[in-house]
């Protein structure tokens, strides 16, 4: 996932590149349905630990990298080589809600 994001989602981004990473950590995201655990203890799991982290990084993946997506701009550090100049419009701040297990991205004016 680490070279995904290195490749897909790193410094130079583009839409064809983020829409590549969105549909393969929405693929993960349904393998992860089908995934278990097959350490069932509860003490030293190291299993459930991996399996959690596993879980988390894939979120996290998908948040980064949908805010990207949804940026269509280049400010600081966030560069589209689609949208090199920054925009006004997006001067604000990313919030990233869970609903129903899908990402919802907005932008929210800075105060």
């Amino acid at each position: 996932m680490g070279e995904l994001l290195f490749n897909k989602v790193g410094l130079f981004r583009e839409k064809n590149t983020l829409e590549e990473a969105l549909k393969y950590l929405e693929e993960e995201k349904n393998k992860i349905k089908s995934m278990g655990i097959e350490d069932k203890s509860k003490e030293y799991n190291k299993n459930l630990v991996e399996y959690l982290e596993f879980e988390n990084i894939l979120l996290l993946s998908q948040i980064v990298t949908n805010c990207a997506y949804k940026r269509e701009e280049s400010r600081g550090a966030h560069f589209r080589t689609d949208f090199i100049k920054e925009d006004k419009k997006f001067d604000k701040i990313s919030i990233c809600k869970l609903e129903n297990s899908d990402i919802i991205t907005t932008f929210e004016e800075i105060k």
